[in-house]
């Protein structure tokens, strides 16, 4: 359980990461996306990814009980990751609260690894 769960972490911060590159261009290039091509498929493996990440790290934080992580803390990560997968193919929302939700599920992804 706890190798599945470092190993998701880390996939995960490389997709908040991609998903900030993902956002950047499209905005440089005001750049469109379709929805069934690019959209759908990029939030559905992201979504299957979180909610695994979500389930393991739930288990793992109630186990272990790790003073800087609370439930809270992974429920508003999973949400944070599911929107982050879809605003990043649309170049028009807001960049500060685009990059307000990348920053929160990264920090709180990295400190679920450190605390691992």
């Amino acid at each position: 359980m706890t190798q599945e769960l470092i190993q998701l972490t880390n996939q995960l911060l490389i997709k908040v990461a991609e998903a900030e590159e993902i956002y950047r261009q499209a905005r440089e290039e005001e750049k469109t996306f379709d929805f069934y091509q690019d959209v759908k498929p990029y939030a559905d493996e992201v979504k299957k990814m979180a909610d695994r990440w979500a389930v393991l790290a739930g288990d793992w934080q109630k186990e272990a009980k790790p003073r800087l992580i609370s439930p809270l803390q992974i429920q508003n990560t999973h949400n944070n990751l599911l929107q982050v997968s879809v605003h990043c193919h649309i170049p028009q929302s807001s960049k500060s609260r685009f990059v307000k939700h990348c920053h929160a599920a990264a920090f709180v992804l990295e400190q679920v690894k450190r605390e691992i």
